[in-house]
């Protein structure tokens, strides 16, 4: 399956070759983990977010013991938790917006006007 989806994302994506080994994994949300939402992190996000983390770190070191170390595993978990409560609250109500457009209220309102038109012309015959 990866095989076929290298090749459509391959032209769909400008080239880009897909660094997926046969057998490595046929599940087509695993090739597209791979091929194409990675690399878009990698290249947009990777050097701000290492920034970020290094804060962090040096946040960690600063409220740890002189002789105590950093896990690096505490720094991992605080990140992890940090970017699902940013994409919950920052990616997916934009994304949920566009899967799910609001019902337009012009059904309502075009009941409404006809409820207004149907009262005007009864005290127009008044």
């Amino acid at each position: 399956m990866c095989d076929n989806f290298r090749s459509v994302i391959t032209s769909a994506v400008g080239g880009w070759l897909l660094n997926l080994n046969r057998g490595e994994s046929d599940d087509i949300a695993f090739c597209i983990q791979l091929g194409l939402i990675l690399p878009k992190l990698q290249a947009t996000i990777k050097e701000d977010l290492l920034s970020i983390s290094q804060e962090l770190m040096t946040v960690i070191q600063a409220g740890s013991l002189d002789n105590q170390t950093v896990d690096i595993n505490e720094i991992k978990n605080i990140l992890m938790k940090d970017l699902e409560i940013f994409v919950d609250r920052d990616i997916m109500p934009p994304l949920d917006a566009i899967l799910n457009p609001p019902v337009e209220d012009t059904v309502v309102a075009a009941s409404e006007g006809d409820v207004e038109d149907a009262s005007d012309e009864e005290s127009v015959a008044s």
